[in-house]
């Protein structure tokens, strides 16, 4: 029946598709995919590439995918200076291309179908005008998309999706049939398919499962033509499958490798990935022999092939630079300086626990502590397996201490953050969202399912991490600068560039670009009681609250740049943060934040945050710990469940990503460290096991004074159906006493249960809405965000809000606002304005209206006496138009030739003629004359002084001159402009002193009053020197130059730093 039913789906557009031998493949040819997801896992499936090499066994051909999640036909974005499609493909000799798209494409809808077209039009022809082989054109084969399913309520229905990717379908096969190439079909083919199949097919409605992509090859194979050897499971040849799904992989470590920053981007110069080149031609010798593997693969032969495989991905697989624990190495708690009344102990190492590298950790349902271990950051070594992995530890005989460990799962590559949720772990693995879950009790992960594909990976640090749960149940991914991200939804793909925080709902699979802000690193996600979202970003050192961030903006723009809410004029490097809500510690500090500094001031800095208008501040008091050892690296911190503070030590002479070798010999590989801190004064409090209890007993949790307590309850209530949460929540609401001790907290505490268990309840929310606590009103304004296609009367809501007396209420409600492009969008934004505005309001409306500008310039067109009557709005609307600060992006940026894509652009003056018969526009020109250029000589200074500019290269840890020149003697006015992404200095030495004012600096670290000193040595070597220069400022050096003539060095003298950012002050 399969082939009778198969037939009737093939579509050949012209029956000279294959060479004149009658056969689509030939001996030593290449055939190469392209295209989205789809195209992707032909490789990591490899069905149809098995079925390929089963049917030519002796063509000796290669197959290279060079596909990319998120593609679409005239959409591909890719990191800085990676190589062009035409590029790879003329390295590969392409003979044969498969195309896949549409899938992508169709939710443009039928608006969209002409440029399709088009685009798909001139794909075609631009690559069938190629000879990537040297020889002839290459043979085009277009695949169609499959169709989607839906596979449970909370997936959006089928009928609207199908209907447009079936019109997309239509349009490559009539495209297909212009050109004269084959048209291979899969939507009919899969439609017809689910008529007679209960089993799903696919692992999200849109990306084909293990038992799909079987299928899928079985009707492509068939449409070209094909055998069907081994379409039985009993007949089929796994062990070719697993062969070509190791050269697949290790052809994926080539063609999108991890880190490509250093391979072809900003940061190809720095010293951190000399190696890659080197070892990137290593990799291609694996697939290469791998390829050679493949041929000769014989079926009665199947061990000597497994053994060859492991011969060949192994190979030369030494890893360098690591060293063994050393006993001057071992945890000294001494060499700790703690805040009065507060103690610290060791509560796990490198000793006791496979526990290397450690980047995240977090606390089960029943306690215990898990860290995710990562010795092979920072970047995989050819020839050996990635190593990392996901580490439990236990205290078996309770005496408050982890005496046993086990393994959950390893062989993983960076795993940079990893969440509980859902019975299972989510896990990072750029480019991949991966979800763990153990089914047999034994603390092993047995399944690995791959959630979301896409997310960039071009600096192995900056990508998806530091998860957290946002109260209302979406996940928190952060992700840093220098990344471009394409993943594939159910809704349409989203896309990401050069910083975001991603929400993630992992039960309707909506994933959604929440802030796109250019961030440097974000290192630091945490929800106060409130849900208020706070962000410290790790290489810049600010911290910010997430609500004015999130205003709409459009991928890929970026917003305006803030300042951030810690008051410190200078802001040390951080990695990660907390805020204090433990029993244990004084109740003076409750509500306060931890940020950890792991170069610099390596230890736990403490700020007070106090509530701003309608955002917040920070004042920073004496820190809560600094370490006296210069290995020590805090990267991240979490209360425990008894109330203590947790601090993970990467521990390590290297902390830095770049600026040392990826294989230096200093960067430790064998060590880790767990602290333990907790207030003298007061007792800590028993652990509780939340895995035991009934769902009454956990949501009993939600009253704990504890935030990390009802964070880990919210956590162990998604193990449950949520038709069984919300019953119970239904039951609570009834009863009406459970609330007594705090009405609305814990009313704020159902409400978020109901979110996530997707069950609006809009009566609470409405009285939420009316509470008499600011802060209540601003989450349930949040939640309003998740309901509002729920609300008859949402809009009528939103209007009411947009005037409430609280400003943090009306800076919720304009981040709201701002994703509807409607005029009564716009007359809600300029209601907020009747009230006064702080600079948090202001800069949220500031974005907003930019994001709406079309839609209020139209309302000028529509109307000349549009706001005539109230210039003051209509001001703050036309001086958004000449406002150049919109344009501004941080310098790190400006390394990408097309930067100017991410900077938000409004209409240039040529474009203001629209608003030319607007009344109030009129007013404001006459009051505001446009400004003359004017090109005015400067008058040469008088004072003989030599007034020189140096900079610092955006994103580069780089000065822009290696050296300068002046005269023996004569005054200098030297400007320093810092363009990076941290804080930099110059230090001008004396000759021959460069490495050792270098190295005192590093040692710097370690001393309390560093920052104060501006990590400038005391030492007769140095000559003359700036004070730390903060990210976008400058500063200018005044000094007399040397009398004697010579080379004298200048570099940075923050930690680390000095060792590639200097030059030479050339005196003449």
């Amino acid at each position: 029946m399969s082939r009778i039913f198969l037939s009737s789906f093939i579509y050949f557009c012209i029956s000279g598709a294959f060479p004149a031998d009658g056969e689509f493949i030939r001996e030593g040819e290449t055939l190469a995919i392209i295209g989205n997801t789809f195209a992707e896992d032909l490789s990591r499936y490899s069905y149809f590439e098995t079925l390929l090499y089963e049917n030519f066994p002796t063509r000796q051909f290669r197959v290279r995918n060079l596909a990319w999640s998120g593609d679409e036909v005239g959409l591909r974005p890719r990191p800085l200076h990676f190589p062009t499609l035409e590029q790879h493909l003329l390295e590969l000799n392409a003979d044969v291309i498969f195309l896949c798209f549409g899938l992508n494409e169709s939710f443009q809808g039928k608006e969209g179908l002409a440029d399709f077209k088009q685009n798909l039009d001139t794909l075609l022809t631009n690559l069938k005008n190629q000879q990537f082989n040297g020889q002839t054109p290459p043979r085009l084969y277009l695949i169609g998309p499959i169709a989607y399913e839906r596979l449970y309520e909370h997936l959006p229905e089928a009928t609207e999706i199908n209907r447009e990717v079936e019109r997309y379908d239509a349009a490559m096969m009539q495209i297909a049939e212009k050109h004269g190439i084959p048209f291979l079909e899969l939507f009919h083919s899969f439609t017809a398919l689910s008529e007679i199949r209960s089993e799903g097919v696919t692992r999200n409605g849109i990306h084909l499962n293990d038992e799909g992509h079987r299928l899928a090859a079985s009707f492509l194979t068939q449409q070209l033509g094909l055998s069907m050897i081994g379409h039985q499971p009993e007949e089929w040849p796994q062990i070719l499958q697993q062969l070509i799904g190791e050269k697949n992989r290790h052809f994926f470590y080539y063609y999108r490798p991890a880190n490509s920053e250093y391979l072809f981007g900003r940061r190809k110069a720095w010293h951190g990935g000399q190696a890659l080149v080197a070892e990137q031609e290593k990799i291609g010798e694996i697939v290469g022999r791998l390829d050679g593997l493949i041929w000769s693969y014989e079926k009665e032969v199947r061990e000597a092939i497994a053994q060859q495989l492991q011969e060949i991905i192994s190979y030369d697989s030494e890893v360098k630079g690591i060293f063994e624990p050393e006993e001057r190495y071992k945890p000294d708690k001494e060499s700790f300086v703690l805040k009065e009344g507060f103690e610290i102990e060791l509560y796990a190492s490198e000793r006791n626990f496979p526990i290397e590298n450690p980047v995240a950790m977090n606390f089960d349902a029943k306690g215990r502590l898990w860290i995710a271990s990562m010795p092979t950051y920072p970047h995989y070594v050819p020839g050996q397996v990635p190593h990392d992995k996901l580490v439990i530890l236990s205290d078996e005989d309770g005496d408050g201490r982890p005496d046993a460990h086990r393994i959950f799962a390893e062989n993983l590559y960076i795993p940079l953050g990893f969440e509980f949720g859902h019975g299972g772990v989510y896990l990072s693995q750029a480019p991949d969202l991966l979800f763990l879950k153990d089914h047999t009790g034994d603390d092993r992960a047995d399944e690995q399912s791959y959630l979301l594909h896409g997310f960039g990976n071009e600096d192995s640090h900056h990508s998806i991490g530091n998860f957290s749960w946002s109260p209302s149940g979406k996940l928190n991914l952060q992700m840093g600068t220098f990344l471009h991200t394409q993943v594939e939804t159910p809704y349409g793909p989203e896309r990401g560039v050069y910083g975001t925080t991603w929400q993630f709902d992992p039960v309707n699979l909506k994933l959604d670009n929440y802030i796109s802000y250019p961030y440097a690193n974000p290192w630091g996600n945490v929800f106060n009681e409130y849900g208020d979202h706070l962000i410290a970003d790790a290489s810049t050192g600010r911290c910010y609250y997430g609500t004015p961030l999130s205003v709409a903006i459009d991928y890929p723009k970026k917003h305006t740049l803030r300042k951030g809410f810690l008051t410190t004029p200078k802001h040390p490097k951080t990695c990660g943060i907390e805020i204090i809500s433990s029993q244990n510690f004084p109740q003076e500090v409750q509500g306060d934040i931890l940020l950890n500094t792991f170069v610099g001031f390596q230890g736990i800095r403490h700020h007070r945050l106090i509530q701003d208008g309608s955002g917040f501040t920070a004042r920073e008091v004496a820190p809560l710990l600094q370490s006296k050892d210069p290995n020590f690296r805090p990267v991240d911190l979490k209360f425990g469940p008894d109330g203590a503070l947790y601090v993970l030590d990467w521990f390590s002479p290297i902390v830095q990503h770049g600026e040392q070798g990826f294989r230096e010999a200093l960067r430790d590989h064998a060590h880790g460290r767990v602290w333990r801190i907790t207030y003298s004064g007061k007792s800590t409090t028993s652990i509780k096991d939340l895995s035991s209890m009934t769902i009454r007993e956990v949501l009993d949790q939600l009253k704990s004074k504890d935030l990390r307590e009802r964070y880990r309850a919210r956590v162990r209530l998604s193990d449950y159906p949520e038709s069984e949460i919300v019953s119970e929540l239904d039951a609570l609401m009834e009863e009406g006493s459970w609330f007594a001790s705090d009405p609305d907290h814990l009313k704020l505490e159902v409400l978020w249960l109901y979110v996530r268990c997707h069950s609006p309840n809009l009566p609470l929310l409405v009285e939420l809405l009316n509470s008499d606590n600011e802060n209540i009103r601003t989450a349930a304004v949040r939640v309003l965000r998740d309901w509002y296609g729920e609300f008859d009367q949402g809009w009528k809501l939103l209007q009411g809000l947009s005037q409430d007396p609280s400003p943090k209420v009306r800076l919720e409600v304009i981040a709201l606002i701002s994703h509807f492009s409607t005029e009564a969008a716009v007359m809600a934004l300029l209601g907020v304005m009747d009230q006064r505005l702080d600079k948090h309001l202001e800069y949220a409306l500031k974005e907003a209206f930019v994001h709406l500008h079309p839609v209020w310039m139209r309302l000028f067109q529509e109307d000349p006496q549009f706001l005539a009557d109230d210039q003051a709005k209509a001001i703050f609307l036309f001086r958004l138009l000449r406002d150049s600060s919109l344009a501004e992006i941080p310098g790190f940026l400006r390394g990408d030739p097309e930067w100017q894509k991410q900077a938000q652009r409004l209409p240039p003056p040529s474009g203001h003629q629209a608003l030319s018969d607007a009344v109030a526009y009129q007013k404001f020109l006459a009051e505001n004359p446009l400004e003359q250029i004017e090109n005015r000589q400067r008058e040469e200074p008088q004072d003989q002084t030599t007034r020189l500019t140096l900079k610092t290269l955006p994103g580069k840890m780089l000065y822009d001159q290696d050296s300068i020149q002046v005269e023996a003697g004569e005054r200098v006015e030297l400007l320093f402009v810092n363009n990076d992404n941290m804080v930099h200095n110059i230090v001008i030495v004396k000759p021959g002193f460069e490495e050792t004012v270098g190295m005192m600096a590093d040692q710097m670290a370690s001393e309390a009053d560093a920052q104060e000193r501006q990590y400038v040595p005391e030492t007769e070597g140095i000559l003359f020197y700036s004070p730390l220069v903060d990210i976008g400022e400058s500063f200018t050096l005044k000094f007399t130059a040397p009398s004697e003539k010579g080379d004298y060095p200048y570099l940075c003298t923050f930690p680390g730093h000095w060792r590639i950012m200097r030059g030479t002050l050339v005196v003449k």
